[in-house]
């Protein structure tokens, strides 16, 4: 697995302390955190399988992040590449049970034709193939 960058941390971790400010949050606004900081939109179910939030309802969750800490953004994203990686498997695992569309597909075999005789009599006016 990749190790994430520094960058990529302290944008996480900056994520993860805007969200720890709030005590609930619903998903339009949660949708909006996530696109001013630019970060993956899958997050909110892996902060769900971490237990940084826990849901509510369908709409609302309930943050219960009270101190946030790199090490919080750093198993997120480890999270995160892990899912990835899962599904990328998932997807070739898929691949090898369907039909390959881009398969060459076998001609009809030809048969072999005999040469053909032809004799041209009259000076080409009259020719006959046998």
């Amino acid at each position: 697995m990749n190790k994430s960058r520094k960058v990529t941390i302290e944008k996480y971790t900056d994520f993860l302390e805007k969200l720890s400010k709030r005590k609930t949050i619903n998903t339009s606004d949660f949708y909006k955190l996530v696109k001013e900081n630019k970060i993956n939109n899958s997050v909110i179910s892996q902060l769900v399988e971490l237990k940084y939030v826990s849901r509510i309802d369908s709409r609302n969750y309930k943050i219960n992040l009270s101190k946030v800490m790199p090490i919080h953004a750093v198993s997120l994203l480890n999270n995160i590449n892990a899912y990835r990686l899962e599904m990328k498997k998932a997807k070739v695992l898929n691949k090898k049970d369907l039909p390959v569309k881009n398969k060459k597909r076998k001609k009809p075999a030809k048969f072999k034709k005999e040469p053909t005789r032809q004799i041209n009599l009259l000076w080409g006016l009259i020719s006959l193939k046998f």
